[in-house]
């Protein structure tokens, strides 16, 4: 099954009750969507790449 859910915005304990509710299998799949607040440069750097 597939579920979706929405940024959470760092909050672990709602997180843990999602998971929780959701049990997941092996044969599931989470997206959680979100808009990402750091400008083009910050989110290259966070994943490893830089910019030139």
């Amino acid at each position: 099954m597939h579920y979706v859910t929405s940024d959470i915005h760092n909050d672990n304990v709602k997180f843990e009750k999602l998971l929780g509710r959701l049990a997941l299998s092996d044969n599931d799949c989470l997206y959680i969507l979100g808009v990402s607040r750091r400008t083009e440069n910050e989110n290259r750097s966070h994943t490893g790449e830089f910019a030139t």
